[in-house]
């Protein structure tokens, strides 16, 4: 996972406030998380794992959030809406 996230991380422009690089590469882990295949008990629960220490369910409340505080930053909106 750390490798995936590294990864993600570096994709991520330099510019970005930190807590918008880290919403994008939530994101990016998250729909990785999510399109995996639990082929087994312990691959389903190192999904969970996974899923649940990345917070996956609260992405669209914490992109609310940026939104709202970003408002007068097209650059960082543009960024918000389009790195899914």
């Amino acid at each position: 996972m750390l490798v995936f996230l590294a990864i993600a991380a570096a994709a991520t422009p330099v510019t970005d406030p930190p807590a918008v690089r880290a919403l994008i590469d939530r994101r990016t882990a998250c729909n990785h998380w999510s399109g995996e295949e639990p082929y087994d008990p312990a691959r389903a629960r190192q999904i969970e794992h996974a899923i649940r220490t990345l917070r996956c369910d609260t992405l669209d409340a914490d992109e609310r959030r940026l939104k709202i505080r970003y408002r007068g930053d097209p650059h960082i909106l543009q960024r918000l809406a389009t790195d899914r």
